[in-house]
């Protein structure tokens, strides 16, 4: 039986209780699958960033690998004789210390971004315990209250489409 035909009935028979209990399940139900679709789009926010991540280091790899191209293309082109200038290997040399050094730079960001979300999900950790919430049975719970909810009410998540 539905919870509107439960709540129907309960009106009909005047039952303010059972339409009590009934309106607080439907809003604890509401915001459920609000703080669900919240954390969906969190996932898919972090999973577009890794993204831009990815392909920032993918691009940073290829130029590596056409420098290394050009070197070999030079040491080939050196044992056949035909040596590159020292002025040629000088600004080989320094334009691969830049880009080392522009490659540390970024790895430095990298490394406080992550410091910050650390720092970010010990923070989360703290105030879930002072909730008296573990942080491991919520996501359980959560995910079981998910499951239970398409079965009942057949509804389609981001998870869903994917």
């Amino acid at each position: 039986m539905s919870s509107t035909k439960t709540k129907d009935i309960a009106t009909h028979k005047k039952d303010a209780e059972t339409g009590k209990t009934l309106d607080e399940i439907i809003d604890l139900w509401t915001k459920m699958i609000e703080a669900d679709a919240v954390h969906d789009d969190k996932i898919v926010s972090n999973v577009e960033q890794m993204q831009r991540k990815a392909d920032e280091a993918v691009e940073i790899l290829r130029e590596k690998l056409a420098r290394l191209h050009v070197i070999a293309m030079t040491a080939v082109a050196s044992a056949g004789g035909v040596a590159p200038s020292e002025a040629d290997l000088m600004a080989n040399l320094s334009k691969e210390r830049l880009a080392r050094a522009d490659l540390q730079a970024q790895l430095d960001r990298l490394k406080a971004e992550h410091g910050e979300l650390e720092t970010q999900q010990a923070s989360m950790a703290t105030e879930l315990e002072k909730a008296g919430v573990n942080e491991t049975s919520a996501a359980a719970e959560l995910k079981a209250e998910n499951e239970v909810a398409r079965r009942v009410f057949a509804v389609p998540t981001i998870r869903d489409a994917v």
